[in-house]
């Protein structure tokens, strides 16, 4: 994957948030509607994609891949040794969200935001 595949994806999922999207939705509809869209998509469940995802922003983006990181080290989540799958789908989760998110607060200003 490239760094035009990634954005690609980023603003497919982007416009999937936006067709769900009402005129008096929150901050909170926002950020639950692009969790149900990011944790649905490809990328996200299958495991693959989100290897070659992970490995891609790494090479690419270092501090999208370094927020992701942080993000849940933050959340304080915690990976088995033996399922490190399970890290690279939740590491391709948060650094999707982390940019559809920031697509929406950027269009959009929501509220809450703002204040």
């Amino acid at each position: 994957m490239n760094y035009q595949e990634f954005s690609e994806i980023t603003n497919a999922l982007f416009q999937a948030v936006v067709l769900e999207s009402q005129d008096d939705w929150t901050f909170e509809d926002w950020f639950d509607c692009a969790h149900e869209v990011v944790d649905s998509c490809a990328e996200v469940i299958y495991t693959a994609n989100a290897w070659d995802l992970v490995s891609s922003i790494r090479m690419n983006s270092y501090s999208l891949f370094s927020d992701a990181e942080d993000a849940l080290h933050d959340m304080g989540l915690e990976f088995p040794a033996n399922d490190i799958d399970l890290h690279m789908t939740s590491l391709a989760y948060q650094i999707l969200f982390t940019q559809v998110m920031g697509m929406v607060e950027a269009k959009f200003y929501p509220k809450e935001a703002v204040a």
